[in-house]
């Protein structure tokens, strides 16, 4: 099974997907076999222990702070590599940082802190190429991560 739960959101989508899965586990010796690909990491808080149950991930390593794919299956539970494939698709740094620093935020459910922006007399009225890009140049992002 691939893209299970698309167009749902997240909590649906995985949910559906556990509730699939955990029926056929209970199938027993009769459980059909399935190959899952999903990017629900979550998914292993709803599934119950089963000897029919196998996690395996793709394998990969790290060449000078690069992620680099094996292109082989391994045994084992992914992680995200979201952040590390932003930066190697060029995704500006201070970006990155702002989003693990919402991530952990979120993770730990602490509060998140919003950027400071600096006002402008840009408005809906006067919007030109000019003055928004002026206006963005403007906007402060923080360059480290507040835990």
């Amino acid at each position: 099974m691939d893209e299970f739960g698309k167009g749902t959101s997240g909590e649906d989508g995985v949910t559906l997907m556990a509730g699939v899965l955990n029926k056929f586990l209970k199938e027993n010796e009769n459980c059909p076999h399935v190959v899952v690909a999903t990017h629900f990491q979550q998914i292993i808080s709803y599934l119950k222990e089963s000897p029919l149950l196998e996690y395996q991930k793709m394998g990969l390593t790290r060449d000078d702070n690069s992620l680099v794919l094996l292109f082989k299956i391994e045994p084992g539970i992914s992680e995200s590599h979201a952040f590390d494939i932003a930066g190697e698709a060029g995704l500006d740094i201070n970006i990155i940082k702002r989003a693990k620093e919402i991530c952990n935020c979120l993770k730990s459910n602490k509060v998140i802190k919003p950027l400071k922006f600096i006002k402008s007399r840009v408005t809906p009225q006067n919007i030109t190429s000019e003055n928004l890009l002026s206006f963005l140049s403007n906007i402060e992002i923080p360059g480290e991560i507040h835990e």
